[in-house]
């Protein structure tokens, strides 16, 4: 099998520039409000004579003050203390034809990466209260393959703001590429459901993917639409496949061109345990079970 990304240039940077571009630096700017008004005074506030009530016109003092009192959002649930860093994975060699997926594995090929460094405690607590875990990077394929040393995580960038670049981030298990499937270990299947239920309700929505510093490099053609806190202007007359009217764009994509496919795997209901009442029938009924694919 070939791997594509042996002919696609990366680079590094990518992210670092897709971030630039909203990054505000308020060197030797005027105040504005939200909406790119320049404002006069932002000390005062608009009053019905010398010591009479404020006025409800006062739209400058209304946006500021509402903004501060909605600036929180709900920690991360155990895991809320840690920092994050930018930086790039080096593939050292290539191994394209030996994991089958696309990850940046061909020789000296670089791509950007955020990392997050995280400990189970609330918002606020001492870093003592419990250790600081460090952080592990590993690659699972499909094959049997032996450890080997394929690159190395350089974090060269610390963040510019913490809750747009650090606080906000998503991370999911399930957001893996072509080549990568999942175990039936409980805890990861628990956690392919728990973590995006968890960023919906944290960062207001399911389009949490668009904010800034969890939206992929790579573009995003699918039939999702609206919701709370969209971006995305979708010019398609359709929202659903197959579609007609839109000659059934976005298409579904082959394995044998990059598509992501499932691992076909026979599932066994002996657990190597005592069973119980029965179990013995339930075991039965399990390992006759095939996955089915629509």
């Amino acid at each position: 099998m070939n791997d594509r990304n042996e002919s696609k240039p990366v680079d590094k940077n990518r992210k670092d520039q897709q971030l630039d571009y909203y990054t505000e630096h308020p060197e030797e700017t005027q105040l504005t409000t939200n909406q790119g008004v320049k404002v006069s005074r932002t000390d005062d506030s608009l009053k019905a004579g010398l010591r009479g009530p404020p006025l409800m016109e006062n739209s400058h003092f209304r946006e500021t003050i509402t903004h501060f009192d909605h600036e929180r959002i709900p920690e991360r649930v155990v895991h809320a203390m840690g920092t994050g860093a930018f930086g790039y994975f080096e593939c050292l060699k290539a191994h394209g034809r030996i994991y089958g997926s696309q990850v940046p594995l061909g020789g000296g090929k670089e791509d950007p990466s955020l990392c997050a460094v995280l400990h189970a405690s609330f918002r606020g607590s001492a870093d003592t209260v419990r250790d600081v875990r460090d952080f592990a990077t590993k690659f699972y394929t499909e094959e049997l393959i032996s450890p080997r040393k394929i690159g190395r995580l350089v974090l060269n960038k610390t963040h510019e703001n913490f809750f747009a670049e650090v606080e906000q981030v998503a991370f999911c298990p399930g957001n893996v590429v072509k080549g990568i499937d999942f175990t039936n270990d409980p805890l990861l299947q628990a956690r392919l459901f728990s973590y995006i239920d968890t960023q919906i309700g944290r960062l207001g929505g399911p389009n949490f993917h668009e904010i800034l510093v969890n939206r992929p490099i790579a573009p995003a053609h699918n039939n999702q639409r609206d919701a709370m806190h969209r971006m995305m202007i979708n010019t398609s007359k359709t929202s659903y496949f197959p579609n007609c009217l839109g000659s059934n764009y976005p298409m579904s994509t082959s394995w044998d061109q990059d598509g992501y496919t499932h691992y076909m795997e026979t599932l066994h209901g002996d657990g190597g345990g005592k069973e119980g009442p029965g179990e013995e029938r339930r075991s039965s009924r399990i390992s006759s079970a095939r996955p089915a694919f629509s």
